[in-house]
């Protein structure tokens, strides 16, 4: 779907869309005598096929051939595919049941995923919105850096885009190394960018944060006490959305581009590895390898357009709470597992990111204007709708998280409450902010991030050794003890 608008003069508004049925099917893939389903075949399929070629991407396989909706039974398709690419041709065979009957259709060699190979001027631009085209020229120009560990493709989307993912750590030394032995001895960050690809500001704020400790002595510190990874662009068919729709209208939010390039947020899908979504499935592969103490996950809410003042712009009954307004230039969701560890990362947390931006002069004096207004137009009206919990001057919703809502289900921290402390949002002011606006928001994400990093450095180094005697000899066992234990500071903090 690409939502385009188009204004005619005089003409009413009209849009046209087409249904179409997802047929029954399990596609299974086998391969070194291994069987793993892949999913359910849902493309729509052609009444009299013609296939004309098959692409494999490791995870997806495309087939390319003429479609029409009116198909009604998936005999012809698959007997086509198979005839067009037999098992014995191929090393991997693909075997799909449908009814009573079976097919095995050979899989044709890995396809690599185009990367732009191309390299950036620096520094990260501030004001400029980083599109799909921009974004790896950037990451190969930071990749020089010996801190920098580039993985362009660590999933493809449903599209065939590479989605990629960076590790800055200490220099290592070794040709091979480990990033979860890495995180085994120092606290491990994830920071996860533009998972809705309006939400412009991250991918900026990801890639400066990169450039930041790449460059002198404070940078090298900082990893000296931690590991930062980064998935500076987990959307790239939203992305691509985003960057066509601001072809016509540069300056609008362009809300559609939020979701996948088939309009489904595809966050529902974390913790499925049967997705059929590469961009469902990047963010668990990337925290198993990376096994972060704190995941946040920077986002953006509206800023312009419909958000204003009684316009009445909510999204009932998903959220609980009202867009009529912007809440502030940067608030913090903190839902966290009620017991005692957890808890006290969630208030360490609070506190330094609420510390850090109230310190920021030009943070603050926008975070003042949009608490008075949202305190004087919302929450003193109905506080159920436009809940306010001010610690140091800054926004947070906080709540014990449910294991089994949603979000609980989605939580790091509820899932692998041994490993992760704390999994939690940044919202700024955003959806196609630009300028002036697009370099404050970034800076926003920019500073909150970096207030976790120096708690997290602060509690480095509490690792340890023990050695027990064995048969063949002396095991030594090392590490740091997990989950991460945080003690919270004092800050000044207001309920209302």
């Amino acid at each position: 779907v690409r939502p385009f608008v188009t204004v005619t003069p005089g003409r009413q508004p009209e849009a046209r869309i087409r249904l179409t049925r997802r047929p029954a099917g399990i596609a299974r893939l086998i391969k070194r005598d291994e069987a793993e389903i892949v999913g359910p075949a849902t493309q729509t399929l052609p009444e009299r096929p013609t296939i004309s070629r098959l692409n494999f991407n490791g995870k997806q396989i495309v087939v390319h051939g003429d479609c029409v909706p009116e198909l009604d039974t998936l005999h012809d398709f698959l007997d086509s595919l198979a005839h067009e690419s037999p098992p014995e041709r191929a090393a991997t065979v693909l075997q799909i049941t449908s009814g009573d009957d079976s097919f095995a259709i050979g899989v044709p060699d890995v396809d690599a995923p185009p990367v732009d190979n191309g390299v950036a001027e620096g520094p990260i631009p501030d004001g400029e919105i980083i599109s799909n085209e921009d974004i790896f020229p950037h990451l190969n120009r930071l990749a020089r850096h010996p801190a920098v560990s580039f993985v362009p493709a660590a999933e493809i989307s449903w599209q065939g885009r590479p989605i990629p993912a960076v590790a800055v750590t200490s220099p290592q030394q070794a040709e091979i190394w480990s990033m979860r032995k890495l995180s085994h001895f120092k606290p491990t960050k994830l920071i996860v960018a533009r998972h809705h690809a309006n939400e412009v500001a991250s991918t900026t704020s990801a890639l400066q944060m990169i450039e930041a400790l790449t460059a002198g002595e404070s940078g090298e510190a900082m990893l000296r006490g931690l590991n930062v990874v980064f998935l500076p662009l987990e959307n790239p068919d939203g992305a691509s959305i985003h960057d066509a729709l601001r072809q016509e209208n540069p300056e609008w939010k362009h809300h559609p581009a939020r979701y996948n390039a088939t309009g489904y947020e595809f966050g529902e899908d974390q913790g499925n590895p049967d997705s059929q979504y590469g961009e469902g499935r990047v963010r668990d592969l990337v925290w198993r390898e990376c096994l972060p103490d704190i995941v946040v996950d920077n986002h953006g809410v509206p800023s312009h357009e419909w958000a204003q003042l009684f316009a009445g712009f909510g999204s009932p009954p998903r959220f609980g709470v009202s867009y009529w307004q912007v809440q502030a230039l940067l608030y913090g969701i903190l839902p966290y597992l009620d017991n005692p560890v957890h808890r006290s990362a969630m208030q360490a947390v609070r506190d330094q990111v609420a510390s850090e931006i109230s310190s920021d002069e030009d943070l603050l004096h926008w975070n003042r204007i949009y608490t008075e207004r949202y305190r004087t137009w919302g929450h003193q009206w109905i506080p159920e709708r436009f809940p306010m919990e001010l610690v140091q001057e800054m926004l947070f919703h906080i709540n014990p998280v449910d294991p089994d809502s949603v979000r609980g289900r989605r939580s790091y921290a509820v899932r692998y409450p041994n490993t992760t402390v704390l999994n939690w949002v940044t919202e700024v002011c955003d959806e196609t902010v630009h300028g002036d606006e697009l370099r404050l928001t970034a800076r926003a994400h920019f500073l909150a991030n970096k207030a976790v990093m120096e708690l997290l450095r602060e509690h480095s180094g509490r690792s340890g050794a023990i050695a027990q005697s064995a048969l063949d000899g002396v095991r030594v066992r090392t590490g740091r003890e997990r989950p991460l234990r945080m003690s919270e500071s004092s800050a000044d903090r207001e309920e209302i």
